[in-house]
């Protein structure tokens, strides 16, 4: 039958039967579709549902653990001031820091921070000692300063400042080595 249509009616058919095939096809792919979506929205549910009891989970898990290693830390803690508890609260005072140190200490002003010192006694003699300041000062006049009270200081019997220290006129580093009487 076909046949016997004309050539422009065949075409037409052909167009139609074309549409009809693309049209259903979009449609069932569309209907694939929203399926598939229809079956992942209770997994999607499910999901969620997991997620939140898991976090909770999570979180008590994670505040047992605190607790477990604060109180393990508070054992540890305790255990250590205890065997600290043996030693004896009241250190004895060495010579050299009560008769040295603290009134280098005394007499460093603000403007003077004191990195090191260094104690040696000398090698020819038993009475006598070199101690070694070193630090840094705001100013020439601060290092000055310094020194000149160091002098003044009981048991102090020279005081050696490098020339070098006054080359800086702000920051200046220096050290300053001075011979003490061990008496």
């Amino acid at each position: 039958m076909s046949n016997l249509l004309p050539q422009e009616y065949k075409k037409s058919i052909v167009r139609l039967y074309r549409k009809r095939f693309l049209s259903i096809l979009f449609f069932m792919l569309a209907a694939f579709l929203f399926a598939g979506v229809g079956l992942l929205i209770p997994s999607l549910l499910l999901s969620t549902g997991n997620e939140s009891t898991l976090q909770k989970q999570k979180e008590l898990l994670s505040l047992r653990e605190t607790t477990t290693i604060a109180r393990s830390q508070s054992s540890s803690i305790s255990a250590i001031n205890q065997k600290l508890n043996v030693f004896s609260t009241k250190v004895p005072e060495s010579p050299i820091v009560q008769g040295f140190i603290k009134p280098i200490l005394s007499v460093k002003g603000d403007q003077v921070q004191i990195q090191n010192f260094n104690f040696e006694l000398t090698s020819n003699s038993t009475t006598s000692a070199r101690i070694t300041v070193s630090g840094v000062a705001q100013s020439r006049e601060t290092l000055l300063e310094f020194t000149d009270r160091i002098k003044l200081l009981k048991g102090i019997h020279t005081v050696d400042l490098p020339i070098m220290s006054f080359i800086k006129n702000a920051n200046v580093t220096f050290t300053i080595s001075a011979g003490v009487t061990l008496e």
